[in-house]
């Protein structure tokens, strides 16, 4: 994945993404109706390169890869589609991938700190 984001290989995040969902699905048996009418929704939406669940996939959060220049247009799309198919109104939020976590050492090059 971070390739495909590096490069902007569209194809290949989705291909990845996909393939998270079904696996999930297939091996832990983790999805509900909702979750896949999403996937079906963001799919098709404006300016997305790829989409799957976050967290353990029991229908609360779902993720999309989207252009920065397409992300309203993904969150309209997708809002209207699914309220139209489930007659539930998701929220949409648009985020910025950042950093992972890491160690911080500031706290190792104190003298006087004490972890206790």
């Amino acid at each position: 994945m971070a390739a495909g984001l590096s490069s902007g290989d569209e194809r290949g995040i989705g291909n990845l993404c996909r393939e998270s969902f079904r696996g999930a699905g297939d091996l832990y048996e983790i999805g509900a109706p909702s979750m896949h009418a999403m996937m079906d929704t963001m799919t098709i939406a404006p300016g997305v390169a790829g989409a799957c669940q976050a967290g353990a996939g029991f229908g609360g959060c779902m993720v999309a890869i989207v252009g920065r220049e397409q992300a309203q247009a993904f969150a309209d799309s997708t809002r209207s589609r699914y309220l139209a198919t489930t007659g539930i109104r998701p929220d949409v939020y648009a985020v910025r991938g950042a950093g992972g976590a890491g160690v911080i050492n500031q706290f190792a090059k104190e003298e006087n700190y004490d972890a206790g």
